[in-house]
Parts: C-alpha cells; sequence; structure tokens
C-alpha cells in the first residue's frame, strides 16, 4: 500500500494543475456549503432570541386545562419546563400552561396533539379544527409558538417560510457542487488512464489500480475540505456581522459552529 501511495503522490506532483484544480473545485464547492450552513445557523441563532425577546421561549400552549392535567404537563419526559402563561388572549383568566420542548422539531406539533389526548382535553368542534402544514390535525386546543418553531425547522408558513428558503438554497449548491466535484473526478479518472494501463503492465492487481484512484481522490478531497470550511468560514463571519449589524446594530454576534454544524457540512459535502 505504501508503494501506492508514493506512486499515488508522485502522480499528483507531475500533474500539478490538473490537481490544483480539482482540489480549488472541491474547496470552493465546500466554501459554499459552510458559508450557508453557518450562516443558516447563525442566523437562526439570532432569529430564535429575538423571537424570544419578543414573545417568550414557549413552543407549545396548552389552554383550559385542569390541575390534573397541568400537573401531567409537568412530568411530561418531552417538556423541558412548563409554566402557566402569560397574557394568554385565547382564553384570559383561564388556566394556560406554556411548554418548553427538550427537543423541538418537526414532530413538536404531533407529539403535543397526542399528549392532549393521553391527558384527557376535550376536543374542540369540528369547525374549529385547523390542519397544519405537516398534515396534523389540530384537534385539541393548542396554540403553537410558529414564529419560535420555524427557526427549529417547522415550515409553519409552507414554502414560504426562511428555514425552507434555506434547505432549498442548501439543495441548488449541493446540486451544482455534485456535479462540479463529479465532472473534475471524471476527467482526473479519464486522464489517468494511461497512468493506470501503466500500472496493470508491470503486475498491479485490480485491487491496487482502484486504491490509486481512490487514494487520489480522498487526498484532493480532504485538502479540499479543509481549505473550502477555512474560506467559508471566513465568509460567513463577514455574512453574520452585516446581518447582525442590520438587525440589531451590532457586529459581535455568535457565530454557530459546532459538531452539528460540522456534520451537516461534511454530510452535504459527501
Amino acid at each position: 500500500m505504501s508503494i501506492i501511495f508514493r506512486l499515488t503522490l508522485r502522480y499528483m506532483k507531475q500533474n500539478r494543475r490538473r490537481t490544483l484544480a480539482t482540489t480549488l473545485g472541491i474547496a470552493l464547492a465546500v466554501c459554499a456549503l459552510t458559508a450557508v450552513v453557518v450562516f443558516a445557523s447563525s442566523f437562526t441563532w439570532i432569529a430564535r432570541q429575538l423571537t424570544i425577546e419578543e414573545e417568550g421561549a414557549w413552543h407549545v400552549r396548552f389552554h383550559q386545562v385542569t390541575e390534573e392535567q397541568e400537573e401531567a404537563i409537568k412530568g411530561w419526559k418531552k417538556a423541558k419546563k412548563s409554566y402557566p402563561a402569560k397574557n394568554c388572549r385565547e382564553h384570559e383568566g383561564g388556566r394556560c400552561i406554556d411548554v418548553e420542548m427538550r427537543h423541538p422539531g418537526i414532530d413538536t406539533q404531533k407529539a403535543a396533539q397526542q399528549f392532549a389526548e393521553q391527558i384527557g382535553m376535550p376536543q374542540l368542534p369540528e369547525e374549529e379544527r385547523e390542519i397544519l402544514p405537516d398534515h396534523t390535525v389540530v384537534v385539541y386546543d393548542e396554540t403553537y409558538n410558529s414564529d419560535l418553531l420555524e427557526y427549529y425547522g417547522v415550515f409553519s408558513r409552507g414554502s414560504e417560510g426562511v428555514a425552507a428558503l434555506f434547505v432549498s438554497i442548501l439543495i441548488v449548491i449541493m446540486l451544482l457542487s455534485s456535479v462540479f466535484i463529479y465532472n473534475a473526478f471524471a476527467v482526473s479518472a479519464f486522464e489517468k488512464m494511461r497512468y493506470i494501463g501503466l500500472l496493470g503492465s508491470v503486475g498491479a492487481t485490480k485491487m491496487q489500480k482502484s486504491a490509486c484512484i481512490l487514494l487520489e481522490g480522498l487526498l484532493e478531497g480532504a485538502v479540499g475540505t479543509l481549505i473550502g470550511i477555512a474560506i467559508g468560514l471566513a465568509a460567513s463571519r463577514r455574512a453574520v456581522g452585516a446581518a447582525g449589524l442590520m438587525m440589531l446594530g451590532s457586529q459581535n454576534l455568535k457565530i454557530v459552529f459546532g459538531p452539528k454544524v460540522l456534520l451537516a457540512i461534511l454530510a452535504c459535502s459527501a
């Protein structure tokens, strides 16, 4: 394997232009993905904080509950915190409970409806029921903090939501990047046919020849990915600073880049 590694490095040095072009192509694709993912993560974090300041940190509001149901809500495993709602417009003076979910996401509304059934909340009349974008039917008297949930990926406004916009942009970049990277590697593999034939003439096995192609791809991919992430982080930092200046009047905002964001970038790049 060490011989294959040395031969691959020698081949890459002899074809520096092609190697550089392929690596830069990968770097640009990863840069675009990194910039979008990091900017989207940072932007949603900013938007969440603004929404929490204006409307509160609750995700689900249970209306007109009894004392027993309130105790059941406090013990709900999916609830991080629950407390009496302030200024409940739907039922002034009633017992309404706000709940902050442990893991808010696309199943929040469905889970809340199922839990309402478990604790025995009365059903709404047919004419007052609502069908949510995820096809969940609101059978029980609950309200959802749609503005906040939207920044957790719950598309309460369908294709018009901010989260849906980021996902659409990311999908377009992924498609364009995959085509670009595929073409770069296809050209690289075609140009290497002569070299592969030379390896076969000196007794290289089929596995060794395949390893040579894969090894070059791994080396170019690793270098291109590292460069792309570094440039993408720098670009997203500027974009987040500009967004923060427009929204909050400050450029000193948090850049969200952790293990989950890195895994998302690597998954999209793969």
